[in-house]
């Protein structure tokens, strides 16, 4: 099965002229968001709660911050998958879901995770410890990733 918002090879892309790349890059933006915003509840389920984002539109590019503080009574394995029928959809749930799972396991008081969807969609996970939190209470919001142990 394709996945309902494959990326095309790069010889395709290069064979557009500027706008019907701009129209495909677009369209699997508003894709990317539609997904997003479907599978929220499900995201808010295991405690994570969308902080920003963000819309850039040269190129299309999105930057989507969900953030977890710690539920000592959440239990991350309760929490079942919706329907997910692309690769970008299972990512970002199976992501969310493993994140908490690390946060339980290693006791870190919160999960930072940055989703870049557009052409090239990411996901990041950072983690903040307890005394890495004190310190963020001083720190923009836009800069808590660099107090996190690794910031790519």
């Amino acid at each position: 099965m394709k996945d309902a918002l494959s990326i095309e090879p790069p010889d395709i892309l290069a064979s557009l002229s500027p706008d019907q790349a701009f129209e495909l890059a677009a369209r699997q933006f508003e894709g990317f968001s539609s997904q997003i915003a479907d599978l929220t509840p499900t995201l808010e389920a295991l405690g994570f709660q969308m902080s920003t984002f963000r819309v850039q539109l040269l190129p299309p590019t999105g930057k989507l911050r969900l953030i977890s503080s710690r539920k000592a009574d959440l239990e991350v394995d309760t929490v079942s998958a919706p329907e997910l029928e692309t690769l970008f959809s299972k990512s970002l749930f199976y992501a969310a879901k493993t994140a908490k799972r690390i946060q339980n396991s290693m006791d870190l008081e919160m999960v930072i995770m940055d989703v870049t969807v557009g052409l090239n969609p990411t996901i990041k996970l950072s983690y903040l410890d307890e005394a890495d939190l004190n310190a963020a209470s001083s720190t923009p919001f836009q800069d808590i990733d660099l107090l996190c142990g690794q910031a790519l």
